[in-house]
């Protein structure tokens, strides 16, 4: 039986990142033809100001790498789906993935009936993967019969516009739970790294920016 993960075990941690704003300080300045030290800080004023009115060309002068562990292949077909991520994901092709944990969501197995068929799929797929490699199966073609459960390990680089984009379609409740987890812990990385940028960014209808129409949860 394959190890088996929730959403809640997803981690981020973060590699390197810019460590001031003094770029997107310039940048504001430039823009506005301003002595270099006019501003003095990315002010929280001025990055909602920023936001709101989608001059967040300003953002793109910095940088954060980080490592997501323990998400699912599922969120990894959605996750690099984001234009202006870059990505490095772990191989199926170059690794042999029987150690490689599988993710469900919390709760899964307090149900018995559902326990059993969330076991037997996963245990089933896995002995199969392995059953061919043992035939002399390449990894990369054996791969095809594991499920989007398999967790996998995902390297980004991403800059504070491209992570609002992200976060402010993200964490929207019309996502997955998976992806909701995610851009949440997401989010407090986020935070601790520019809080006077990441404070002013949230789920769409808290920023009163929802354009889900009629599938809005109307929240």
């Amino acid at each position: 039986m394959p190890q088996i993960n929730t959403y809640e075990d997803i981690e981020i941690k973060v590699l390197s990142q810019t460590e001031d704003s003094g770029a997107m300080r310039l940048a504001c300045n430039v823009t506005q033809k301003k002595d270099i030290a006019f501003i003095a800080s990315m002010t929280g004023m001025l990055a909602k100001y920023l936001i709101a009115a989608e001059h967040t060309s300003v953002f793109e002068h910095a940088s954060m790498t980080f490592l997501a562990s323990g998400i699912s292949r599922s969120l990894l077909a959605q996750v690099t789906r984001q234009r202006h991520f870059s990505f490095t994901s772990a191989s199926q092709h170059y690794q042999d993935y029987r150690d490689y944990p599988m993710s469900l969501r919390p709760g899964w197995g307090t149900q018995p009936k559902i326990r059993q068929e969330y076991e037997l799929a996963l245990e089933r797929s896995l002995e199969h993967y392995i059953k061919l490699i043992e035939l002399g199966e390449k990894p990369e073609e054996a791969r095809q019969v594991l499920p989007n459960a398999c967790t996998v390990n995902l390297v980004i680089t991403a800059n504070p516009r491209a992570l609002i984009e992200f976060l402010k379609t993200r964490l929207c409740r019309r996502n997955t739970e998976e992806m909701i987890t995610f851009a949440e812990k997401l989010h407090i990385i986020c935070k601790a790294w520019m809080p006077e940028i990441f404070v002013y960014v949230g789920e769409p209808c808290l920023m009163n920016v929802c354009n889900q129409g009629k599938m809005s949860c109307w929240l």
